[in-house]
């Protein structure tokens, strides 16, 4: 087959999203299938353009086999929406004469779309008509329906019209994939015939997310890090508007001065929370907030932790969601504290890998912490419960080979 994978987001940048579909591309290729991606420049979640990457408004690189081709978009440290908005409407504009030129040339079988933003399916659909290919949507977050929980876009009309987009580019999608059921549903609900909707969950590459390989790894891991002897509870992830962060640094700021906090991340949520910790007197040699960084450099500290943390805020709409970071924790044999309700608390309690507690309840997260503090065995079982759980039922590869075969049975019908 003869693939574009269109999206906003792809490495170099750090992040799940990021990480996935690298993963997918180098997956597809290896299985003899043309691939090409068409992105932006790598900003993400800074907003600067690193310096080799700024110098050029238009760029087309090799990898794995195939074309990234790498177009200019509106790219600001400012973490305000709007901004973030601009950013995601400048890549689907210049993006669609690139995306409909190459789709003339190469005849794609399937442009695959990763959305939100949902602009960018807009995107793909014109494309499309150029290459004759059908689309394909990852739908990994029901943005529209986010901003009306939050409260970020309050004109009426402003929300009708963007709702009218998304609907309308879904039902043109020859298939939609999201990644829970919950979503599923939802999708349902906006017109979406069901047997047009599959669900791909979110997980962790296995081969690369792994235990540490014997006790004097995860020892020389602590002492590079400077945790000899704490008890280490690490986020690892987004600092976002949807997570309820908050819990987690006031459960830091209520403990005491045997446990360490890691948060390693960035988001819009992030300034916030560190002026909260320091507030709340928390001397940051308790709690670290680290920038993102790559997979080999946080292996280092997820190997060092004795809980993963995760957290989202108490509102319905996030409850269908799977939290990116836990399928990495578990195949970590990471023992997971997880402050909120839904999806996320069914898998952690489905794999038995850790404790789920009521959402913004510091007291209740600082409790469970304690319980695995006191149980060095319970720790270990839950952990290798998490190990077992995420390479049967959560590895990036078997989700890559489903991925491929709904590909496959999308261009077998059309």
């Amino acid at each position: 087959m003869r693939l574009l994978i269109l999206t906003q987001y792809y490495w170099p940048e750090v992040g799940a999203p990021q990480a996935r579909l690298l993963f997918q591309t180098a997956f597809l290729r290896s299985r003899g299938h043309d691939v090409d991606v068409l992105t932006t420049r790598p900003s993400y979640p800074s907003g600067v353009v690193p310096p080799e990457y700024s110098r050029r408004l238009f760029g087309v690189g090799r990898q794995h086999g195939g074309d990234v081709v790498r177009v200019w978009s509106y790219a600001s440290p400012n973490r305000s929406f709007l901004r973030r908005l601009m950013g995601y409407l400048t890549f689907a504009a210049v993006a669609l004469p690139v995306a409909a030129w190459r789709g003339w040339r190469k005849r794609y079988d399937i442009i695959f779309v990763e959305v939100p933003p949902v602009f960018l399916g807009m995107t793909a659909l014109v494309a499309s008509a150029f290459a004759r290919a059908r689309v394909v949507c990852h739908v990994a977050d029901l943005w529209v329906d986010m901003l009306k929980a939050l409260g970020l876009v309050r004109r009426r009309a402003l929300l009708s019209a963007v709702t009218r987009i998304e609907t309308a580019m879904y039902r043109r999608c020859a298939r939609l994939i999201t990644v829970t059921d919950g979503f599923r549903e939802a999708l349902v609900t906006k017109g979406i015939p069901p047997h047009c909707v599959s669900v791909l969950h979110n997980g962790a590459d296995t081969d690369e997310f792994t235990p540490p390989p014997d006790r004097e790894a995860r020892e020389r891991s602590r002492h590079a890090l400077d945790l000899d002897g704490a008890f280490v509870a690490i986020y690892a992830g987004n600092h976002g508007l949807t997570h309820g962060l908050e819990t987690l640094v006031q459960a830091a700021a209520a403990a005491d001065d045997g446990i360490r906090w890691i948060f390693i991340g960035d988001g819009i949520e992030k300034p916030h929370l560190i002026r909260l910790a320091r507030q709340l007197g928390l001397a940051e040699e308790r709690c670290r907030f680290l920038d993102p960084m790559s997979h080999e450099r946080l292996l280092p500290y997820l190997w060092a932790a004795d809980v993963g943390l995760a957290c989202w805020r108490d509102m319905a709409l996030i409850e269908s969601a799977l939290s990116v970071k836990v399928p990495m924790y578990l195949a970590c044999s990471l023992p997971v504290v997880f402050s909120g309700r839904g999806i996320t608390q069914e898998v952690v309690e489905r794999a038995g890998a850790g404790i789920c507690v009521a959402p913004a309840r510091p007291d209740l997260v600082l409790g469970a912490l304690d319980q695995l503090r006191a149980d060095g065995r319970r720790r270990q079982t839950l952990g290798t419960n998490g190990r077992e759980y995420a390479a049967l039922r959560l590895s990036r590869r078997v989700q890559a080979s489903e991925l491929e075969r709904i590909f496959i049975d999308t261009v077998q019908n059309r």
